[in-house]
């Protein structure tokens, strides 16, 4: 009989008491961030820089919290944990060069298996949350690869459409994370 993948004896509820207590000051620390972000008064002559620094912050984060995460689920499974498919482990490795969509939906599945395994499978593709947030990406290497001054424009639609897209990651997140969310970041569903 195949082993549960979600064992919780003394170990390792100390190694996952372990492994939130390394990364929930960095989401604290980023959800605070983003609330901030949000409270700032908008003026004609800030909000553009403003916007299309937020914008490439937000996905400078994200890679490295998702390198971040396929480390510790990694280090996890490396300690014994069960739940990572042959497949998903291979994607975790070190060696395996990913594009930042695949290290941000390897990170989360690997996540969610490791930590939260009553969570339903994430299927991201399938996801208006994915799709806001892949469309944001499109508007980051814009602005970061301008071929004319009008490619460094964020559009009020592109802003709504990253406020979105950083929501839904933050609500996922925890929600592989098994932590509840703050209340900014409402119920809706990933």
């Amino acid at each position: 009989m195949a082993e549960p993948a979600f064992q919780m004896d003394a170990e390792r509820s100390t190694q996952i008491d372990q492994f939130v207590a390394r990364i929930e000051p960095f989401l604290d620390a980023m959800l605070a961030d983003m609330k901030y972000v949000g409270s700032v008064p908008r003026t004609p002559e800030t909000s553009a820089p403003q916007d299309r620094a937020n914008i490439r912050t937000f996905f400078v984060v994200l890679d490295a919290l998702s390198n971040f995460l396929r480390s510790q689920a990694l280090f996890l499974h490396h300690l014994g944990w069960k739940g990572l498919d042959p497949k998903l482990l291979k994607e975790l490795e070190p060696a395996a060069r990913l594009t930042l969509r695949d290290n941000v939906k390897v990170s989360l599945r690997a996540l969610a298996a490791l930590r939260n395994p009553r969570l339903p499978p994430l299927d991201l593709g399938q996801s208006a949350g994915w799709a806001r947030l892949m469309e944001v990406e499109t508007v980051r290497d814009r602005i970061t690869h301008p071929k004319t001054a009008n490619d460094l424009i964020v559009s009020t639609p592109e802003c709504i459409a990253f406020n979105e897209a950083v929501l839904w990651y933050f609500r996922i997140l925890l929600d592989c994370l098994a932590l509840p969310r703050p209340s900014f970041l409402g119920t809706a569903p990933p």
